[in-house]
């Protein structure tokens, strides 16, 4: 099963509902398919083949969840790249995967012509700026293409993301991951455990960067729910979105939840939506755990 197929399929199903919400956007599964069609359509005329790794230099953004999962319809394989690596990973990292898209935003842009500059890159792609010379904008590459389908995939590739290990004893890894990976853990595995319907609303913390908000986004298209999306994690703006958004699902890491809890003993009934607290990475903090269920019993931890 592909990712790509899910977002159609919730498409058809729920073309209305909202998928996705960050800053100012809302959008929904109808509109996530056509756009993820458009960038596909637009990614294969330009010459990218299956297999093809587009890295993305991005912050948490609605336009960066399009541009995956126009890469995921497309066969590209995403590299995910987090905004706070210094200019030496990051040119590691572009080094190593070969890329044959890389997207950023114009606070970036030096960092990336610095690290690319032996290197020819078939698309240069800027977000939220103007394009310099050899470079294409976001809206301007989505517009190239049609909102038909693109072909399907073969049956026998499956390669999704290239997620880069931190590094703290060598060199990062890549490492590959599969769209049967990612449909089976945010579309059978969460699901059957945390028991996530159509109805839930998943707050996601995390940079997409990295698996865990990965997992939230695979979550929605997978159920057919929502995810709103932190461009940045604040814990203030994340108990106001958690009440405004009604908010069922909290996604995080266990120190986003330490500085979380004392915004939620200051404001108990802001959280009264949420049903579940969801974390990995490290170890839970006893203490942490304690606090959380004096202060907010109807969340369970997960």
């Amino acid at each position: 099963m592909k990712l790509g197929n899910l977002i159609a399929d919730c498409a058809l199903r729920f073309p209305e509902r909202e998928v996705i919400v960050c800053n100012d956007r809302r959008i929904s599964f109808g509109e996530l398919d056509r756009n993820a069609n458009r960038l596909a359509n637009a990614y294969a005329a330009r010459g990218m083949q299956i297999g093809d790794r587009l890295a993305m230099f991005l912050p948490n953004s609605a336009e960066l969840i399009e541009a995956m999962c126009g890469a995921a319809k497309a066969g590209g394989v995403v590299v995910p790249i987090a905004t706070r690596l210094a200019p030496p990973e990051v040119a590691y990292i572009l080094g190593d995967c070969d890329p044959w898209a890389v997207c950023y935003t114009p606070e970036h842009r030096h960092i990336v012509k610095q690290a690319i500059k032996d290197r020819d890159i078939p698309l240069l792609v800027v977000f939220a700026g103007e394009a310099e010379d050899g470079e294409i904008t976001f809206d301007a590459l989505m517009a190239e293409g049609d909102d038909t389908p693109p072909p399907h995939l073969p049956t026998d590739f499956d390669t999704l993301t290239l997620g880069y290990t931190s590094g703290t004893t060598g060199r990062p890894k890549g490492a590959l991951a599969t769209h049967t990976a990612l449909v089976l853990t945010g579309g059978y595995m969460n699901l059957a455990e945390w028991h996530l319907t159509s109805a839930d609303r998943i707050l996601a913390t995390t940079p997409m960067a990295h698996r865990t908000g990965l997992g939230r986004v695979a979550n929605a298209v997978c159920c057919g729910c929502t995810v709103v999306i932190m461009e940045k994690f604040d814990p203030v703006t994340a108990v106001d979105l958690i009440e405004k958004e009604k908010i069922t699902v909290i996604g995080l890491v266990p120190t986003i939840a330490r500085m979380l809890t004392p915004e939620i003993e200051k404001r108990p009934e802001a959280v009264k939506t949420a049903r579940l607290m969801v974390a990995t990475g490290e170890a839970f903090p006893v203490d942490i755990k304690k606090r959380l269920a004096a202060s907010a019993p109807n969340i369970g931890l997960y």
